[in-house]
């Protein structure tokens, strides 16, 4: 704003003039006008937004409680699914392994290859030890007979007791509860399902290295060693039992085999200190993964050129 003199002839006069600011300021206010009008209208989209999502997450969502409710449930329902395909799997994989010697669970300590290879550490450290011991007072025959002896009637002994009627006394145990197991007398008709059996079977295998001193003792008595055995000895019975029981139950049994033929097969047999187309004695006894099956570790044997039947 500012004052304007005016000259007309014969006299002046001032007047005020309010033209405005000049061009450029004005754009400039004008711009600035405009922004903020749009600045407001956005706000105005944004809380109009918020307020929308507001009022459908309100309709969409649940209380504290029904939200916990649920997930408590489920919580319940996805643990018992968990827990029967769980359950199925291991049915699946027992069925799958049922006197399966093919199929081995990788994840057990004691399984086949495992035991073949405590037998050949018995023999390489528990069986020395104990022919040391031993050298004293008999003679290198008469030793390797009678530790081959104790661990061949250690495997005897564990056979029968994981198989003479072992499913029926254990159905005794569970239909005639108040009675000794052998002595109840089972309904007609009560079978033990093949399923059942199967899973009798996998447990008493997992429970196998808890069981054998109780194994041990049964057997001790009846390999007719002497009174009072040196310490080498006593630990090479007890590892004659552990292994040997660990052997029979498996599904199928490993099988302990000194050979019914009087030649030397190489196949089955390593020389023990002489070689010969026949077997003079067996000093070692050759694993074989089940009946009729193939070998896992071969045995010992002493070599001869005459033939005679050997012991």
């Amino acid at each position: 704003m500012g004052n304007m003199i005016h000259s007309f002839p014969g006299f002046q006069y001032i007047t005020n003039s309010d033209s405005g600011p000049p061009p450029t300021k004005k754009r400039k206010l004008e711009d600035g006008s405009s922004g903020i009008g749009g600045s407001m209208y956005e706000k105005d989209l944004e809380i109009h937004h918020l307020h929308s999502e507001i009022k459908r997450l309100k309709e969409s969502c649940v209380c504290i409680e029904d939200y916990e409710d649920m997930k408590h449930k489920y919580l319940i329902e996805k643990n018992a699914k968990d827990d029967a395909l769980r359950r199925l799997s291991a049915i699946a994989s027992s069925k799958l392994r049922n006197n399966n010697p093919n199929i081995a669970d990788l994840s057990d300590a004691n399984r086949p290859t495992k035991i073949a290879e405590k037998l050949s550490e018995l023999y390489d450290n528990q069986w020395t030890d104990a022919f040391g011991d031993l050298e004293k007072g008999m003679n290198e025959r008469d030793i390797i007979h009678f530790l081959r002896d104790i661990l061949m009637k250690s495997y005897a002994e564990c056979k029968a007791i994981s198989s003479d009627n072992y499913f029926e006394k254990v159905q005794r145990c569970i239909e005639c509860p108040l009675q000794f197991a052998g002595s109840g007398q089972l309904k007609s008709g009560s079978v033990l399902p093949d399923y059942l059996k199967q899973q009798i079977k996998e447990f008493r295998k997992f429970r196998a290295v808890h069981v054998v001193n109780d194994i041990e003792k049964a057997i001790k008595g009846k390999l007719n060693t002497h009174s009072k055995m040196s310490a080498g000895v006593d630990r090479y019975i007890s590892s004659c039992v552990e292994i040997t029981w660990l052997m029979v139950v498996q599904d199928p049994p490993l099988v302990l085999s000194t050979s019914s033929s009087s030649k030397f097969d190489s196949r089955i047999f390593r020389e023990y200190t002489k070689r010969g187309p026949n077997i003079d004695y067996v000093v070692w006894p050759a694993l074989i993964l089940h009946e009729g099956g193939p070998l896992l570790v071969k045995g010992v044997a002493q070599g001869c050129v005459q033939h005679h039947r050997y012991r």
